[in-house]
């Protein structure tokens, strides 16, 4: 599920977008949010699965949020201008979703190592 406000004023009020159970759905649903910055969804391997990858993009000025939480989880914005990168995958049938983070001011060797932990990682179903 989805925050129809991400930057809402409190925790108390859970999401409220439904998303649905496939790849696709996650991405179209976080494509098609009207607050948020997102990449156009793209398709990908990664582990030997298909899937699709995008970015959300959080805005410089999140003072007036409580948390910046766009997705009905424990993750939120940990500042200004940070950038969600995800890779969602169908797996035999179920979803899975890969994500990593990082800022403007992240080093390209910070993202290269970043990428290869990625592009590292097995799946075992």
């Amino acid at each position: 599920w989805l925050y129809s406000d991400p930057c809402r004023p409190d925790d108390l009020l859970g999401a409220d977008v439904e998303v649905g159970p496939t790849v696709e759905d996650f991405a179209t649903a976080l494509d098609s949010h009207p607050l948020l910055d997102v990449t156009t969804p793209v398709e990908v391997p990664l582990a030997g699965y298909s899937g699709m990858y995008l970015e959300i993009q959080v805005p410089a000025d999140i003072s007036e949020c409580f948390r910046y939480r766009p997705i009905d989880a424990t993750i939120y914005a940990q500042g200004p201008s940070h950038r969600w990168r995800y890779w969602i995958l169908d797996v035999d049938g179920i979803r899975a979703v890969i994500q990593a983070y990082d800022y403007p001011e992240t080093s390209i060797q910070r993202r290269t190592e970043l990428q290869a932990i990625v592009d590292s990682i097995e799946i075992t179903p």
